[in-house]
């Protein structure tokens, strides 16, 4: 992973391989960021597919990530979490 700070954004770029998740975790943590969005493009593999974790599918098909964002924020224990 590669990271870079510009401004008011970082912008990270994944090796080949290393997991999506795991990886933009591991940005936010070592860049302090307790809250914001990410906007992600590229190519995916062994990809687990599903629409708000109620019907997943795990596959092993290359797919074209055309469109890729969600929030990152900090959960404090004040914080109520909804799994």
């Amino acid at each position: 992973m590669k990271k870079q700070k510009f401004d008011r954004y970082w912008v990270v770029r994944l090796e080949k391989g290393e997991e999506i998740i795991t990886a933009l975790t591991q940005a936010v943590k070592e860049a302090g960021i307790e809250g914001g969005f990410f906007y992600g493009l590229g190519v995916g593999t062994n990809l687990e597919l599903g629409y708000f974790e109620a019907h997943n599918r795990p596959t092993s098909r290359r797919y074209s990530l055309m469109s890729m964002n969600s929030p990152v924020f900090k959960v404090t224990s004040h914080v109520p979490a909804v799994k």
